[in-house]
C-alpha cells in the first residue's frame, strides 16, 4: 500500500543521515565508512528516481515522502485512507519492494544488534500501517508515529556510538538473564462499589504490550478477594527466578493511616476501617512478597469514589482521596544490583481520572511510551508530561524509586543522552522542552493536551495551526446526527459535525434530511431519509453533492451514487442558493471555525467541572460558566460559555424551525459576549445536549440584549468576569 512505501523511504533516508554513527563499532571504521556511504548513496539515488514518479503526487500533502519533513497539517490531519486509493497503493507496493531491495547491501553492513533493533521498529511500524490501511486511524496519527519511529532509529544509531563503555556507571542495565514476569490486574466491575469503565481495558492492553516486550504475563480481571490473593501468592513464588517482576494494577484503591490498599471486585461497602484492612490487599505486602532482583509496580488506582468513604467520616485514618507515598522503611529494597520502582497515577493525596476514552490518562501514556528504548526514568518523565497536558495539570504522576543502576524495560538505551541534555545552555534546553511538549501533545491526540500546551506557551508560532487542530479533534467526537434547521415545509435537516472538512476555499459536510413525499418526481416511500456528502463554496453561494444515499424508515439502502471525491468535485454540477435558505445555513456553519466547532467537549460536559454561577430563575436547573478558550476578544468584552443543566429533560424550543419531532435536551451551552463597558450582552450560538452528551440541536441565530439587571444570573456573571467594583452589591 502507498502509505507503507512512504515510511520505508523515510527509513531509507535516515540510513543516509545516521549510518555514520555505527561505523565506530566496525573492525575497520574507515573501510566501513567508505563502503557504506557508497552503498547508501547508490540506493538513495535509485529510490529518488522511483519516487519522482508524478503518479505519487496526490500523496505528498498527506504523508512525508523521502527526506521530506512532516508539516503541522500532516501531523494533525484527521483524514483517513480513501478506498479509492487502493490501486495506487498496489502500484506503490511494487515500488517499495524495489526501493528496499536497493538498500539491502547497505543494511547488511550494519551490526546484528542494530539490524535487530531496526527490525523491531519495523514491526511496530507494520502495526500502525495495518491500522491506517484498515481506516482505524487517521493520517495525522500515523504521521506522528512515523516521526517518532524515525527519531528512535536515529537514537538507536546514536546510542551505539555515544555509550561510554569506559565508565560502568553510565552503562544501562540490559536485564542480562532476561527473565521477566508480570502480573496485570484490572478491577472495574465492582459488586458493591461504583463500577469503573476503563480498568478492564487498561489491563488487557497493558498485558498485550508487556507480552510483546517479552514478559511472561498473567492477566487477572475483576478478581475476587480469594482470586486476588491466590494469584499474588503464585506470582510471588515465581518471582524468585526472575530478574524483573512487574505489577500493574488498575481499579479502586484506598489509603488508611498512611497505608495503601488495592480493593478486590467483591469487596463489601466498608462500614469501618477494618473492613478495608481485612478485605483489601496491602500494597507494601504485595511489594515485599516479590523476590526478584528488581521490582516494578504501576498503580493506576485511587479513581474518584466518594461513596467509598461516606461511612468512614469519623475514622481517624480514612481519607477520601489519594494514595500515600511509599516509604523506604516499609519496603524490602530487593537484591544488590536491582531495586524498586513504584509509579502512581497521580501524586499522594490526589485523585486519578478514570478517563473519558478507552483508557485512563495514566495508562494511555504508559502504553504509548513503555516500549521505547530508554531508561525507565526517562520513560516516566514522558508519561508525566503527557498526563499533565491531557488533564490540564489536574493530575501529576508520582514515583518512588530506589534503583542501583539505570534500568531499561526493553531494548537498548543510552545513559549519555540525559546527561548531554543537562549540559545544554538553559535557553536551548527551554526550547527543547517546548518542542518536546509539543510532540507529546500531538502524540496524545488530545485536544485537552494541545489546549494545555497553548496555555503554557501562548506566544508559540504554531498557535493558529494548533487552534485549528484542537477544533478538528473536538469535532471528531461529534459523530451523531445533529438537528440544525428545517426546510420551508418544516422537514428537519441534520448535520454530522465530525464530517466537516475544510478544503481550501470550500468545505465538505455530511447532511441528512427527511424526504418530502410531495416533492415532484419523488420515487421513494414516505419516511425515507437522504444522506448527502455536500461540498459548499465558502465565499460564493454555490453547492454540489459529492455523494448521495437514500434509506427507508428502517435504514434499508434504496439508492446510492458517488459523483467525485469532495476535493476534486466540480461545483458547477450543483446549483446556487439564496440567503436564508438551508443551504446558506449549511455554508455558514461548515465554513466558519467558530461555528462548526462545539463550544465544549463531551468530556467536559460529562465531568461538569465548571465554576458554579447560580440556580436558574425558575429553579429548574443550575447555571455554570467558563471563559472561552482561544478567542480573541474585542477590547472591553469577555467571551464566556454559559452552561445551564436542567434537573429533568425539556423540549428544545424550535419556533424558527418547527419540526414534527422535537428533540429533548438536558444541558444548554451558549456563547455570550459581555461588553463590560456598555453592559450589553451578545448571544452568538446555542447548543443543546441530551443526557448522553449527544448534541441534539444547535442554533446559530445571534442576538444582542441591553444591560441585564444586577440581580439576574447574567448580571452576576458580568460582575464576575468583568471584575466590576460593585461585586459586593
Amino acid at each position: 500500500m502507498h502509505i507503507k512505501l512512504t515510511f520505508r523511504l523515510a527509513i531509507a533516508a535516515i540510513f543516509a543521515v545516521v549510518a555514520g554513527a555505527a561505523h565506530a563499532q566496525q573492525p575497520d571504521a574507515m573501510l566501513f565508512d567508505s563502503a557504506h556511504k557508497t552503498a547508501i548513496a547508490k540506493a538513495a539515488e535509485e529510490c529518488r528516481k522511483l519516487w519522482a514518479d508524478p503518479a505519487f503526487d496526490p500523496l505528498r500533502d498527506k504523508v512525508p515522502l523521502g527526506s521530506q519533513k512532516p508539516t503541522m497539517q500532516m501531523l494533525t490531519s484527521s483524514a483517513r485512507l480513501d478506498p479509492k486509493d487502493k490501486p495506487m497503493a498496489d502500484l506503490a507496493m511494487k515500488v517499495v519492494e524495489q526501493c528496499r531491495a536497493a538498500y539491502v547491501p547497505a543494511y547488511a553492513m550494519l551490526q546484528e544488534a542494530t539490524r535487530t533493533l531496526i527490525e523491531g521498529l519495523y514491526r511496530e511500524e507494520d502495526a500502525w500501517l495495518a491500522q491506517l490501511y484498515a481506516g482505524k486511524i487517521a493520517f495525522g496519527e500515523f504521521n506522528v508515529a512515523e516521526n517518532r519511529l524515525a527519531g528512535e532509529i536515529f537514537r538507536a544509531f546514536s546510542g551505539v556510538q555515544q555509550a561510554d563503555v569506559t565508565n560502568p556507571a553510565d552503562v544501562p542495565v540490559p536485564l542480562p538473564r532476561d527473565i521477566r514476569i508480570a502480573l496485570v490486574i484490572g478491577n472495574g466491575k465492582y459488586a458493591n462499589l461504583p463500577k469503573l469503565a476503563n480498568p478492564t481495558n487498561d489491563a488487557q492492553a497493558m498485558a498485550d504490550v508487556l507480552g510483546k516486550m517479552g514478559y511472561t504475563t498473567r492477566l487477572l480481571l475483576n478478581a475476587s478477594e480469594q482470586d486476588l490473593r491466590r494469584e499474588v501468592r503464585k506470582f510471588a513464588g515465581e518471582s524468585g527466578k526472575a530478574d524483573v517482576a512487574l505489577v500493574f494494577y488498575a481499579g479502586h484503591g484506598a489509603q488508611l493511616n498512611g497505608e495503601n490498599y488495592l480493593l478486590p471486585a467483591d469487596v463489601d461497602t466498608p462500614q469501618t476501617e477494618a473492613d478495608i484492612q481485612l478485605s483489601g490487599l496491602k500494597v507494601d505486602d504485595l511489594i515485599n512478597s516479590i523476590r526478584s532482583d528488581t521490582k516494578i509496580v504501576f498503580l493506576d488506582a485511587c479513581r474518584d469514589n466518594p461513596a467509598l468513604f461516606k461511612n468512614l467520616a469519623k475514622g481517624r485514618g480514612g481519607r477520601a482521596v489519594g494514595l500515600a507515598p511509599a516509604t523506604s522503611a516499609n519496603l524490602d529494597a530487593g537484591k544488590p544490583g536491582g531495586g524498586i520502582f513504584i509509579a502512581y497515577a497521580t501524586d499522594s493525596g490526589s485523585i486519578a481520572a478514570d478517563g473519558a476514552g478507552k483508557h485512563s490518562p495514566f495508562t494511555q501514556a504508559l502504553l504509548r511510551y513503555l516500549q521505547q528504548p530508554m531508561s525507565i526514568d526517562d520513560m516516566f518523565s514522558l508519561v508525566t508530561k503527557e498526563v499533565r497536558l491531557v488533564t490540564n495539570n489536574a493530575q501529576r504522576p508520582y514515583k518512588y524509586a530506589s534503583l542501583e543502576a539505570i534500568l531499561c524495560l526493553t531494548g537498548p538505551c543510552s545513559a549519555s543522552q540525559s546527561a548531554a541534555l543537562s549540559q545544554v545552555e538553559p535557553t536551548q534546553q527551554a526550547k527543547h522542552s517546548e518542542a518536546e511538549e509539543l510532540q507529546i501533545a500531538l502524540r496524545s491526540n488530545s485536544s485537552e493536551a494541545l489546549q494545555t500546551y497553548l496555555e503554557k506557551y501562548p506566544e508559540t508560532s504554531k498557535r493558529s495551526e494548533l487552534v485549528g487542530a484542537i477544533s478538528r479533534m473536538r469535532r471528531a467526537d461529534f459523530s451523531e446526527w445533529t438537528l440544525y434547521g428545517a426546510n420551508e415545509r418544516g422537514f428537519p435537516q441534520f448535520m454530522k459535525i465530525s464530517s466537516i472538512r475544510p478544503i481550501g476555499d470550500k468545505a465538505s459536510v455530511e447532511t441528512r434530511y427527511l424526504i418530502d413525499p410531495v416533492v415532484p418526481g419523488n420515487k421513494f416511500p414516505e419516511g425515507s431519509y437522504r444522506e448527502d456528502l455536500m461540498v459548499t463554496h465558502c465565499t460564493k453561494p454555490i453547492t454540489a453533492m459529492a455523494e448521495s444515499t437514500v434509506t427507508d424508515a428502517k435504514g434499508k439502502p434504496l439508492y446510492a451514487y458517488r459523483w467525485a471525491d469532495p476535493q476534486y468535485l466540480d461545483l458547477s454540477i450543483g446549483g446556487s442558493f439564496t440567503p436564508g435558505s438551508i443551504a446558506a445555513l449549511t455554508q455558514k456553519i461548515a465554513c466558519h471555525e467558530r461555528l462548526r466547532t462545539p463550544l465544549v467537549s463531551k468530556q467536559e460536559l460529562a465531568a461538569m467541572n465548571f465554576p458554579s454561577l447560580s440556580s436558574t430563575m425558575s429553579g429548574d436547573g443550575d447555571i455554570f460558566y467558563a471563559l472561552a478558550q482561544n478567542e480573541a476578544s474585542v477590547a472591553g468584552t469577555r467571551e464566556v460559555n454559559l452552561i445551564i443543566k436542567l434537573h429533568k429533560d425539556a423540549e428544545v424550543s424550535l419556533s424558527k424551525h418547527p419540526v414534527s419531532a422535537v428533540p429533548l435536551y438536558r444541558t444548554q451551552v451558549s456563547r455570550i459576549s459581555l461588553n463590560c463597558t456598555k453592559g450589553t450582552m451578545g448571544l452568538t450560538k446555542t447548543e443543546y445536549y441530551d443526557t448522553n452528551q449527544n448534541l441534539v440541536y444547535f442554533d446559530m441565530n445571534g442576538t444582542e440584549r441591553d444591560e441585564s439587571p444586577n440581580n439576574s444570573p447574567i448580571g452576576l456573571l458580568r460582575r464576575i468576569v468583568c471584575n466590576a467594583s460593585e461585586a459586593g452589591k
